[in-house]
């Protein structure tokens, strides 16, 4: 069977028309929904302007009273009393109306005392004088080797020179050695010198820090052997 299409009355009619018809329908609408919103309105602010205003007294919350100490009570001390105890005084054994005595003096002579003898101090010693000294020859010492002693073997060697010597000295004064130190190249000459040093030679001794005499040792001055014509 073939459908055949069919054309309702909205559609069937012009473009034109159908937009009037939804703006009249439109306009339509609006007004209704403006009239109720507005008459809402009204009688909602009619409401809240007739009701009175209330106002509501809100307490304010108090803060807790401060922690106040209470006062310590102070204590109380009892006072004691000490009761000090009554001494009597004993009576004098004496009688204080009485005048007293006369006192006695009685004079004891002074002891005698014997001082010490202090004792004795020794003497200072007397520092000793330093009496040493050296031998010293007595007399001239020329005269101890006289011209007439020249040898005679020197005289015929026509020997001549000087000799040196040391001489030994007893605690007596007197020569006991003689030694040639330095000699004058004859041996009669260096000879005759020691024997007569030793025979003719007199001294006054050495002595020690105590003035003792001692032997000692002395050394003659050159004794010089020459030719005379």
């Amino acid at each position: 069977m073939k459908r055949m299409p069919i054309m309702s009355y909205a559609n069937s009619g012009s473009g034109r028309e159908r937009i009037v018809a939804i703006g009249l329908v439109g306009l339509i609408q609006g007004g209704i929904i403006a009239a109720l919103v507005s008459g809402l309105a009204v009688q909602f602010v009619e409401k809240i302007v007739d009701k009175p205003l209330e106002t509501y007294s809100v307490p304010l919350r108090q803060p807790p009273p401060p922690d106040v100490k209470k006062p310590e009570t102070p204590k109380t001390i009892e006072a004691r009393t000490t009761t000090m105890p009554v001494i009597d005084a004993p009576k004098p054994l004496v009688d204080l109306d009485k005048p007293a005595p006369p006192l006695i003096s009685i004079d004891i002579p002074p002891a005698k005392v014997d001082p010490a003898p202090l004792p004795s101090l020794p003497s200072p010693t007397p520092t000793p004088m330093n009496l040493s000294r050296g031998a010293s020859a007595r007399g001239n010492i020329g005269a101890w080797f006289p011209q007439n002693a020249y040898p005679a073997a020197a005289l015929r060697a026509e020997a001549e020179g000087r000799a040196s010597v040391l001489l030994d000295v007893t605690a007596e004064g007197r020569v006991s050695d003689c030694r040639i130190v330095s000699g004058t190249g004859n041996a009669a000459l260096d000879a005759e010198t020691c024997r007569l040093a030793i025979r003719n030679g007199r001294f006054e001794p050495a002595r020690d820090a105590a003035g003792n005499p001692i032997a000692s040792q002395m050394r003659l001055p050159p004794v010089v052997w020459r030719i005379v014509n």
